[in-house]
């Protein structure tokens, strides 16, 4: 009774392994990020934030290092907050959003007169 035991633990302990590790290799896959380089914050008409993501296309990215300027992709939310944009992004492109190399974030002058306390 304890052989059997052991062999059920060990496979129900495997299951769970191969269960938890085989998602995070996908989602964390190179072909499903897309990289912001720059994003832009204004008003909407509903008083709601307008966000403009700059994506650039990473498979057009020279590998020898010259300065070519890569094609860029401008996407536009209107949401109520950054991260509440993000997840619509997330959702509109099909990938997930990666702000590790955003450079730029660029303020409308409305915005920036605003006072938040």
């Amino acid at each position: 009774m304890n052989k059997i035991f052991k062999k059920i633990f060990i496979a129900i302990l495997i299951i769970m392994f191969l269960l938890a590790f085989s998602k995070s290799y996908s989602t964390l896959n190179v072909d499903n990020l897309s990289v912001v380089v720059a994003m832009g914050l204004d008003v909407s008409d509903k008083n709601n934030l307008k966000i403009s993501f700059q994506f650039t296309n990473p498979s057009s990215v020279s590998e020898s290092g010259t300065s070519e300027q890569s094609p860029s992709i401008i996407y536009t939310v209107d949401a109520s907050s950054i991260s509440s944009g993000v997840n619509l992004i997330n959702t509109y492109i099909g990938k997930s959003v990666n702000l590790s190399h955003c450079k730029v974030i660029a303020f409308s002058e409305e915005i920036a007169s605003r006072r938040y306390l």
